[in-house]
Protein backbone atom coordinates (compact mmCIF):
# COMPACT_ATOMS: atom_id res chain seq x y z
CA UNK A 1 0.00 0.00 0.00
CA UNK A 2 0.96 3.65 -0.22
CA UNK A 3 1.50 3.88 3.51
CA UNK A 4 3.76 0.86 3.85
CA UNK A 5 5.83 1.90 0.84
CA UNK A 6 6.57 5.25 2.47
CA UNK A 7 4.33 7.40 0.29
CA UNK A 8 2.77 9.00 3.34
CA UNK A 9 1.35 12.15 1.76
CA UNK A 10 -0.40 10.10 -0.94
CA UNK A 11 -1.69 7.62 1.65
CA UNK A 12 -3.15 10.44 3.73
CA UNK A 13 -4.84 12.01 0.70
CA UNK A 14 -6.41 8.73 -0.44
CA UNK A 15 -7.60 7.84 3.08
CA UNK A 16 -9.19 11.25 3.62
CA UNK A 17 -10.87 11.16 0.22
CA UNK A 18 -12.40 7.77 0.99
CA UNK A 19 -13.60 8.82 4.44
CA UNK A 20 -15.10 12.07 3.09
CA UNK A 21 -17.37 10.44 0.52
CA UNK A 22 -20.04 7.77 0.67
CA UNK A 23 -18.36 4.42 1.14
CA UNK A 24 -18.87 0.91 2.38
CA UNK A 25 -19.07 1.12 6.20
CA UNK A 26 -16.90 -1.99 6.41
CA UNK A 27 -14.09 -0.01 4.75
CA UNK A 28 -14.22 2.80 7.30
CA UNK A 29 -12.04 1.12 9.91
CA UNK A 30 -9.39 0.14 7.37
CA UNK A 31 -9.21 3.63 5.88
CA UNK A 32 -9.19 5.34 9.28
CA UNK A 33 -6.49 3.02 10.60
CA UNK A 34 -4.38 3.76 7.53
CA UNK A 35 -4.91 7.47 8.11
CA UNK A 36 -3.96 7.14 11.76
CA UNK A 37 -0.72 5.32 10.97
CA UNK A 38 0.11 7.82 8.24
CA UNK A 39 -0.38 10.74 10.63
CA UNK A 40 1.92 9.04 13.15
CA UNK A 41 4.57 8.65 10.47
CA UNK A 42 4.28 12.34 9.59
CA UNK A 43 4.67 13.35 13.22
CA UNK A 44 1.10 14.57 13.66
CA UNK A 45 0.46 12.50 16.74
CA UNK A 46 -2.40 14.50 18.25
CA UNK A 47 -4.33 14.17 14.98
CA UNK A 48 -3.65 10.45 15.00
CA UNK A 49 -5.06 10.15 18.51
CA UNK A 50 -8.20 11.98 17.44
CA UNK A 51 -8.71 9.42 14.68
CA UNK A 52 -8.36 6.65 17.26
CA UNK A 53 -10.98 8.33 19.46
CA UNK A 54 -13.31 8.74 16.47
CA UNK A 55 -12.99 5.03 15.78
CA UNK A 56 -13.59 4.19 19.45
CA UNK A 57 -16.94 6.01 19.30
CA UNK A 58 -18.12 3.73 16.49
CA UNK A 59 -19.52 0.23 16.66
CA UNK A 60 -16.55 -1.89 15.70
CA UNK A 61 -15.77 -5.59 15.99
CA UNK A 62 -13.19 -6.42 18.63
CA UNK A 63 -10.62 -7.21 15.94
CA UNK A 64 -10.73 -3.64 14.62
CA UNK A 65 -11.12 -1.99 18.02
CA UNK A 66 -8.05 -3.66 19.52
CA UNK A 67 -5.91 -2.67 16.53
CA UNK A 68 -6.85 0.98 17.05
CA UNK A 69 -6.14 0.72 20.77
CA UNK A 70 -2.73 -0.81 20.14
CA UNK A 71 -1.72 1.94 17.74
CA UNK A 72 -3.13 4.53 20.14
CA UNK A 73 -0.88 3.17 22.89
CA UNK A 74 2.13 3.48 20.60
CA UNK A 75 1.22 7.05 19.64
CA UNK A 76 0.78 8.02 23.30
CA UNK A 77 4.26 6.66 24.04
CA UNK A 78 5.72 8.67 21.17
CA UNK A 79 4.14 11.78 22.70
CA UNK A 80 5.78 10.99 26.02
CA UNK A 81 2.47 10.25 27.72
CA UNK A 82 3.94 7.10 29.18
CA UNK A 83 1.43 6.32 31.93
CA UNK A 84 -1.49 6.59 29.51
CA UNK A 85 0.41 4.54 26.94
CA UNK A 86 1.09 1.75 29.41
CA UNK A 87 -2.53 1.71 30.59
CA UNK A 88 -3.84 1.58 27.02
CA UNK A 89 -1.41 -1.18 26.00
CA UNK A 90 -2.11 -3.24 29.12
CA UNK A 91 -5.86 -3.13 28.45
CA UNK A 92 -5.54 -3.98 24.77
CA UNK A 93 -3.02 -6.79 25.15
CA UNK A 94 -5.36 -9.51 26.56
CA UNK A 95 -7.99 -8.61 23.97
CA UNK A 96 -5.41 -9.01 21.22
CA UNK A 97 -4.58 -12.45 22.58
CA UNK A 98 -8.27 -13.36 22.78
CA UNK A 99 -9.03 -12.42 19.17
CA UNK A 100 -5.72 -13.77 17.87
CA UNK A 101 -4.34 -10.47 16.56
CA UNK A 102 -0.57 -10.97 16.68
CA UNK A 103 0.13 -7.52 15.25
CA UNK A 104 -1.87 -5.73 17.93
CA UNK A 105 -0.27 -7.94 20.57
CA UNK A 106 3.21 -7.07 19.30
CA UNK A 107 2.45 -3.35 19.36
CA UNK A 108 1.21 -3.61 22.95
CA UNK A 109 4.28 -5.55 24.08
CA UNK A 110 6.66 -3.19 22.28
CA UNK A 111 4.95 -0.16 23.83
CA UNK A 112 5.16 -1.69 27.29
CA UNK A 113 8.84 -2.46 26.65
CA UNK A 114 9.50 1.18 25.80
CA UNK A 115 7.68 2.48 28.87
CA UNK A 116 9.41 -0.07 31.11
CA UNK A 117 12.82 0.85 29.71
CA UNK A 118 12.23 4.55 30.25
CA UNK A 119 11.28 3.69 33.82
CA UNK A 120 14.76 2.24 34.31
CA UNK A 121 13.89 -1.46 34.33
CA UNK A 122 16.11 -2.54 31.45
CA UNK A 123 15.87 -6.25 32.22
CA UNK A 124 12.07 -6.20 32.35
CA UNK A 125 11.94 -4.15 29.15
CA UNK A 126 14.14 -6.69 27.37
CA UNK A 127 11.80 -9.51 28.40
CA UNK A 128 8.82 -7.64 26.95
CA UNK A 129 10.64 -6.75 23.72
CA UNK A 130 11.82 -10.35 23.32
CA UNK A 131 8.22 -11.48 23.72
CA UNK A 132 7.09 -9.02 21.06
CA UNK A 133 9.59 -10.35 18.52
CA UNK A 134 8.77 -13.94 19.42
CA UNK A 135 5.08 -13.24 18.80
CA UNK A 136 5.86 -11.52 15.50
CA UNK A 137 7.94 -14.53 14.45
CA UNK A 138 4.88 -16.73 15.03
CA UNK A 139 2.59 -14.59 12.88
CA UNK A 140 1.55 -15.86 9.46
CA UNK A 141 4.11 -14.85 6.88
CA UNK A 142 5.89 -12.83 9.59
CA UNK A 143 3.34 -10.09 8.85
CA UNK A 144 3.43 -8.73 12.40
CA UNK A 145 6.98 -7.56 11.65
CA UNK A 146 5.35 -4.77 9.64
CA UNK A 147 5.42 -3.02 13.00
CA UNK A 148 9.11 -2.47 13.88
CA UNK A 149 9.26 -4.76 16.92
CA UNK A 150 12.95 -5.48 16.32
CA UNK A 151 13.62 -1.77 16.79
CA UNK A 152 12.48 -2.12 20.39
CA UNK A 153 14.42 -5.35 20.90
CA UNK A 154 17.59 -3.77 19.53
CA UNK A 155 17.18 -0.76 21.80
CA UNK A 156 16.61 -2.93 24.85
CA UNK A 157 19.67 -5.04 24.07
CA UNK A 158 21.71 -1.83 23.77
CA UNK A 159 20.40 -0.72 27.15
CA UNK A 160 21.58 -4.01 28.65
CA UNK A 161 25.11 -3.49 27.23
CA UNK A 162 24.62 -6.23 24.64
CA UNK A 163 25.67 -4.04 21.76
CA UNK A 164 26.50 -6.63 19.10
CA UNK A 165 23.26 -8.52 19.76
CA UNK A 166 21.36 -5.26 19.55
CA UNK A 167 22.89 -4.41 16.18
CA UNK A 168 22.09 -7.90 14.91
CA UNK A 169 18.45 -7.54 16.01
CA UNK A 170 18.21 -4.18 14.25
CA UNK A 171 19.77 -5.55 11.06
CA UNK A 172 17.28 -8.42 11.08
CA UNK A 173 14.38 -6.04 11.64
CA UNK A 174 15.54 -3.80 8.80
CA UNK A 175 15.84 -6.74 6.42
CA UNK A 176 12.39 -8.01 7.41
CA UNK A 177 10.84 -4.59 6.84
CA UNK A 178 12.42 -4.46 3.39
CA UNK A 179 11.27 -8.01 2.60
CA UNK A 180 7.70 -7.29 3.71
CA UNK A 181 7.57 -4.00 1.82
CA UNK A 182 7.19 -2.07 5.08
CA UNK A 183 9.60 0.68 4.12
CA UNK A 184 7.91 3.32 6.24
CA UNK A 185 9.88 2.44 9.37
CA UNK A 186 13.29 1.99 7.74
CA UNK A 187 14.52 5.45 8.87
CA UNK A 188 14.07 4.42 12.49
CA UNK A 189 16.14 1.29 11.97
CA UNK A 190 18.95 3.29 10.38
CA UNK A 191 18.83 5.78 13.26
CA UNK A 192 19.03 3.04 15.89
CA UNK A 193 21.89 1.35 14.01
CA UNK A 194 23.69 4.70 13.93
CA UNK A 195 23.40 4.93 17.70
CA UNK A 196 24.91 1.46 18.06
CA UNK A 197 27.77 2.36 15.75
CA UNK A 198 28.37 5.54 17.72
CA UNK A 199 28.56 3.68 21.02
CA UNK A 200 30.95 1.16 19.47
CA UNK A 201 33.21 3.95 18.28
CA UNK A 202 32.53 3.29 14.59
CA UNK A 203 32.20 6.97 13.68
CA UNK A 204 32.19 6.61 9.90
CA UNK A 205 29.51 3.91 9.99
CA UNK A 206 27.44 6.00 12.39
CA UNK A 207 27.56 8.96 10.03
CA UNK A 208 26.62 6.77 7.06
CA UNK A 209 23.63 5.29 8.88
CA UNK A 210 22.49 8.77 9.99
CA UNK A 211 22.74 10.08 6.45
CA UNK A 212 20.64 7.21 5.10
CA UNK A 213 18.09 7.77 7.87
CA UNK A 214 17.71 11.46 7.03
CA UNK A 215 17.56 10.86 3.28
CA UNK A 216 14.80 8.25 3.64
CA UNK A 217 12.85 10.36 6.13
CA UNK A 218 12.96 13.25 3.66
CA UNK A 219 11.91 10.99 0.78
CA UNK A 220 8.97 9.59 2.73
CA UNK A 221 7.90 12.91 4.21
CA UNK A 222 8.47 11.55 7.69
CA UNK A 223 9.12 13.39 10.88
CA UNK A 224 11.42 11.58 13.29
CA UNK A 225 9.39 12.08 16.43
CA UNK A 226 8.91 10.72 19.85
CA UNK A 227 11.22 8.70 22.05
CA UNK A 228 13.91 6.70 20.30
CA UNK A 229 16.08 4.19 22.17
Amino acid sequence: SLMWSGRLADAEAVSRELLARAHDPDADATARLCLMQTLVGRGRLEEALREADTAAAQRLPDTDRVRFQAYKASALASLGRLEAAAECAAKARPVAEEVGDELAGCICLATLALVTSLGGDFVGALELATGAVRLADQSEGLQAHRFPVSLFLGGCLHDNDRLSEGQAALQRGRHLSEHLGAKRDLPFYYWALAQGCLWAGDWDDALAECQTCLELADEYGMRLHGTVF
